[in-house]
């Protein structure tokens, strides 16, 4: 069966009410479509996606944001992240890239889909992105006692401390860094 043309009804007028951007690249294979939407709609749409029959067995498998920190052309000038979702259906063999402007604050979706626990855990590390009613908010990568956000384009690149796992004291060492810049 060819999806080319296909898009569930349902889905359709939803995402007319969203108001939303919707394009296809013919490099793109045919079963992919993007669709780019408000950060008010991002829930619903999830829901959609999760209960609609056309997306019967929707997995999210990818999640990851962008910052917007200098780039103000393409992107909305009050936003700072731009949040990428992409979905798969196993039963129309159908690929959704959702992307969504946001500032800080998103609703989580991992009551919709599970294995999107560890990808909220993970971009909200790097990002600093709060996932609303997230009841798992533990870290995944980086240090406990720290706040930072090291994918964020106003982190340094150059630390003040050194970090490392001392084997003698059985312990994280923190250490003055005693590089200069050039």
């Amino acid at each position: 069966m060819n999806y080319e043309n296909y898009y569930p009804i349902h889905t359709s007028l939803i995402l007319e009410k969203s108001n939303p951007m919707i394009w296809t690249n013919k490099s793109m294979e045919f079963n992919t479509i993007t669709v780019w939407i408000d950060s008010s709609w991002y829930f619903l749409i999830n829901q959609i996606f999760k209960n609609e029959y056309y997306y019967h067995n929707t997995w999210i498998t990818e999640q990851t944001a962008i910052d917007n920190i200098y780039n103000s052309v393409f992107f909305k000038k009050n936003t700072r992240l731009t949040l990428f979702n992409v979905y798969y259906s196993y039963f129309s063999k159908f690929r959704t890239i959702l992307i969504s402007d946001i500032n800080k604050n998103i609703p989580s979706i991992d009551v919709l889909f599970k294995n999107c626990n560890w990808l909220e855990r993970e971009t909200s590390e790097m990002y600093g992105i709060n996932f609303l009613f997230k009841q798992d908010t533990r870290k995944l990568l980086l240090d406990y006692s720290k706040i930072e956000h090291p994918m964020l384009k106003d982190f340094p690149s150059e630390g003040v401390k050194d970090v490392f796992y001392d084997i003698l004291d059985n312990q994280v060492t923190y250490s003055n860094n005693e590089t200069t810049e050039l």
